[in-house]
């Protein structure tokens, strides 16, 4: 039976594999991105996966309303759009690498992180408080809850990339909050989806070597 104890260890648990993937595979091993990002959707992903599946969580309740989803998608990826134009650019790789570095690095790298960042940490919460933080247009204390557990996740996701040991940490709360808020406020997966995907493309296309939401960087 999936009780409210038992969400709450799957975030403990959760949040200390993020910082393990990361460490090891960039800190330690200094993986190239590509074999990083290959390795986080292989062990993110079968976490991720074995979680939904004994919550029993249904796509269909994941998404909610594709419309409104699409709105919160469009709000929130816009200001992830901001963010990345005002950092630095570089020039992005071209041909069938271009189109390779947008699939992996954008739709992939951007899905598996939003699925641990915003979406597990508000489906889990909902178990953890016994109520549907969903209620559209019903604010309710226990979004508290699911937003700090999604910037605990932040935390200990991106310790493990040595430049976010700073000053940065604080952009990758503050875009993940945002994300993770358009899921509160749609119901919708959809909108913290896409809006990181938004956020990976632009990073990829923009800055390819040294835009900040797509390492690592050595």
């Amino acid at each position: 039976m999936h009780t409210p104890q038992r969400a709450g260890l799957w975030i403990v648990a959760i949040a200390l594999v993020s910082f393990l993937v990361t460490y090891v595979l960039v800190d330690r091993l200094k993986l190239p991105r590509d074999q990083f990002v290959m390795g986080h959707v292989a062990i993110t992903g079968i976490l991720l996966a074995s979680y939904f599946a004994s919550a029993k969580t249904r796509w269909n309740d994941l998404i909610g309303s594709w419309r409104r989803g699409l709105v919160g998608a469009a709000v929130a990826g816009a200001m992830m759009l901001g963010f990345v134009l005002t950092g630095p650019s570089s020039p992005p790789p071209t041909g069938w690498a271009l189109v390779s570095a947008i699939v992996w690095l954008g739709f992939v790298y951007g899905a598996i992180d939003t699925l641990l960042l915003s979406v597990f940490p508000v489906v889990a919460c909902r178990w953890v408080s016994g109520s549907d933080l969903l209620t559209i247009g019903q604010p309710k204390p226990v979004w508290l809850l699911a937003l700090g557990a999604s910037l605990l996740l932040t935390v200990t996701y991106h310790l493990g990339f040595p430049e976010f040991r700073g000053a940065a940490m604080m952009s990758a709360l503050i875009g993940n909050g945002i994300m993770t808020l358009s899921y509160l406020g749609t119901g919708s997966a959809l909108a913290p989806i896409l809006a990181h995907i938004a956020l990976h493309i632009a990073a990829v296309t923009y800055g390819f070597t040294n835009a900040l939401p797509a390492p690592p960087h050595y």
